[in-house]
């Protein structure tokens, strides 16, 4: 899934992005959420990191939006950010931030250039390793989802093993539930275990209800999920 926040005081501004946005993605699972008022963005909290884009109107009164901007580029060097401005030196704030373009709102060509601008964001997202942020119990850490080879539960925790990191620095006290449906949309995690999310790119072997990973671990598989476990690791061999 795809998730978008448009970021601004203007309600008409983001009710026009937040159109824009879904009809060019009507194709695809997304959400969008729209953030117009300086309570709601200073409560993001933790959320804020969830979004995969950001649209963001700099120019207001009661907010100092481009401080916004560059937080967001803090919590997530992958996020990609879309500035909306009816000024032009934002642009070199735009440059900064490396954000993906700045977008003016009194251009006739406004919805032109979020649907071109959301077709650079989506064939990049489609092309490069994808990455997200997480926040664990001591940090928020951006993390490679091709470096997870499988996420724990134990003990209303879970703990998340990465390739070449120590596990005890990667901590969430979520439900392994919660994390399986986050992660659901990279399509490449498949449950093992009442306490085992397994990552597909990183499993050698699935038999005698054992997965061998590409490090030498190996992870039990219930029974009752052992057939699904075997078919999703063969389809996903033979795709890639």
């Amino acid at each position: 899934m795809i998730k978008v926040a448009v970021l601004g005081e203007n309600k008409e501004i983001c009710k026009r992005t937040g159109v824009c946005i879904g009809e060019h993605l009507k194709e695809k699972e997304y959400r969008i959420d729209a953030f117009s008022k300086k309570k709601q963005i200073d409560a993001l909290g933790k959320k804020a990191f969830e979004y995969d884009i950001y649209f963001v109107d700099v120019d207001g009164q009661e907010m100092n939006n481009i401080d916004i901007a560059r937080n967001i580029r803090k919590w997530s060097k992958g996020t990609f950010i879309v500035l909306i401005t009816d000024n032009s030196n934002y642009l070199l704030e735009g440059y900064k931030l490396n954000a993906v373009r700045c977008i003016f709102k009194e251009d006739a060509s406004y919805e032109k250039e979020i649907a071109e601008c959301l077709d650079v964001i989506v064939d990049s997202m489609d092309k490069e390793e994808k990455s997200r942020s997480f926040r664990f119990v001591d940090c928020v850490k951006e993390i490679p989802i091709e470096k997870i080879l499988y996420v724990e539960s134990h003990l209303h925790k879970i703990n998340f093993h990465l390739k070449g990191s120590p596990t005890e620095d990667y901590v969430i006290y979520q439900t392994l539930n919660s994390m399986e449906a986050e992660l659901s949309a990279y399509k490449t995690f498949v449950r093992a275990h009442q306490s085992y999310l397994v990552n597909l790119k990183h499993i050698k072997d699935v038999k005698n209800y054992r997965l061998t990973l590409d490090n030498g671990e190996e992870i039990n598989v219930a029974k009752k999920r052992y057939r699904k476990v075997k078919d999703k690791f063969l389809k996903f061999k033979i795709m890639n």
